[in-house]
């Protein structure tokens, strides 16, 4: 459970993100956050992750406040942005993977599992032996999207994850996140079909609201 308590972020001293915000996100739902360009949805997800914490209020995972034991709380999230497309260029697709997993303590097995389970993904499937460099915006962004969903982390964040995909793509990735069992939060511009189990959340002029 993940408890947003009394939030307020300025962006400039003129500028107010969040307005005491109050916000309960269940263990294991899967929501996505949608508003304006510059509404604070990236900012929201960075204050989650933890990349920014200049905010008043409480934010607590399992009753605890991430601020307090932030180190516990981040081996707890996996978190996607929206700028994030890095890896090792002359390597392939796998091979990135595997490499990034390891440093992640991510097991071999659990890799291969989730590899099987993604592959019958035509563009993922041609990108894990693709050389980065080689590959398109959406082959790197599944490719991130797939290390995102290891670990069996307990919170996913990830922002913007369909900017680079067209439908059928969209569709598979909410596929595969609807099946994992962690809190999984995302942002995005398109609309999502309720089918795929995610509660929609709208942020607009400092306020969130269930839709």
């Amino acid at each position: 459970m993940l408890n947003i308590e009394d939030l307020c972020f300025f962006y400039r001293e003129d500028k107010k993100l969040f307005n005491h915000l109050n916000l309960e996100l269940a263990s294991g739902e899967k929501y996505i956050l949608s508003g304006d360009n510059g509404s604070g949805k990236t900012t929201f997800l960075k204050i989650l992750s933890t990349l920014e914490n200049e905010y008043s209020g409480q934010i607590k995972f399992e009753a605890n406040d991430i601020k307090i034991n932030s180190n516990k709380y981040r081996s707890n999230v996996s978190y996607f942005p929206i700028t994030d497309l890095g890896g090792f260029e002359r390597l392939t697709g796998r091979q990135n993977i595997m490499l990034l997993a390891s440093l992640d303590l991510v097991t071999k097995d659990e890799v291969a599992s989730k590899i099987i389970s993604w592959k019958d993904n035509p563009l993922f499937e041609e990108s894990l032996d693709t050389p980065l460099y080689l590959c398109s915006t959406g082959m790197k962004h599944l490719l991130q999207l797939f290390r995102t969903t290891l670990g069996q982390k307990s919170i996913i964040l990830i922002d913007e994850p369909f900017r680079s995909l067209d439908v059928l793509n969209t569709s598979f990735v909410l596929r595969q996140l609807k099946q994992l069992k962690s809190l999984v939060l995302i942002t995005s511009h398109k609309d999502i079909d309720q089918n795929y189990g995610f509660q929609k959340i709208k942020l607009d002029h400092a306020h969130m609201s269930y839709m």
